[in-house]
């Protein structure tokens, strides 16, 4: 039963119901069984709508998770916490510490990743890229031992499109090429050809343009066997 009310919420909330999607957590949250859980859905989907109650919300889930022993439960709202928090200083890092300390505690190895990755993003936002790298490689560390190739692919792709972004495009380059490596070994092409996409623009930018043609030849083929609108648009 708990499986279907969360079924049914999620499906409601992909129709652009949210309010609908909202009223069945509500009513989830009734249920014993899966009451934290509801409560943690409940303000993620309301967090745009309402942050301050959204936040309320998370500290209750993890309340409620912590209640009921629930490590990977606890970890999880903290770390939304840390997405939500905008409060200036320290508060959005050290919600992201808590959080990873717990994903640790537990061994949950893809929370650990993903709190990594969210409090190395967060300290390129702060301008401390030291500490942004260190947390950015505990990441990468992580998915390598276990051999987890789609997360390496997209920690690094993300970091290479900070710093494409950014404009500093040699920095972003030495994460892009080892980011379309593995994510073509790992069988992930939309993340391949955003990165051939930077690949080709620095290509453009170093006045090569026929390899940067070649590259994105490449990038077409890779859409046409799996068609995406956003990165079709792009290359268009």
């Amino acid at each position: 039963i708990p499986d279907a009310l969360f079924a049914a919420a999620a499906a409601t909330y992909r129709a652009g119901d949210v309010a609908g999607a909202l009223e069945r957590y509500e009513s989830a949250e009734q249920n014993p069984r899966c009451r934290c859980t509801a409560m943690l859905a409940h303000a993620v989907v309301s967090l745009p709508l309402s942050p301050p109650s959204a936040r309320v919300r998370l500290r209750a889930a993890a309340s409620c998770f912590e209640a009921a022993g629930d490590l990977d439960g606890v970890a999880q709202s903290w770390y939304e916490s840390g997405l939500a928090c905008k409060e200036p200083g320290g508060a959005t890092k050290d919600l992201f510490e808590h959080a990873l300390s717990i994903a640790q505690s537990s061994g949950n190895i893809e929370q650990q990743i993903a709190i990594a990755a969210a409090l190395a993003s967060y300290m390129q936002g702060t301008g401390d890229e030291e500490a942004a790298y260190a947390s950015f490689s505990h990441a990468m560390q992580i998915a390598d031992r276990h051999d987890l190739k789609f997360l390496s692919a997209r920690l690094l792709s993300d970091r290479a499109q900070y710093f494409f972004d950014k404009e500093e495009f040699l920095q972003s380059e030495g994460f892009n090429e080892p980011a379309g490596m593995v994510s073509e070994s790992a069988g992930m092409p939309w993340t391949y050809t955003r990165c051939v996409i930077r690949g080709a623009t620095l290509l453009l930018r170093m006045e090569l343009p026929d390899k940067a043609l070649n590259l994105l030849d490449s990038a077409r083929e890779q859409l046409q066997q799996f068609p995406n609108d956003k990165l079709a648009a792009e290359l268009a």
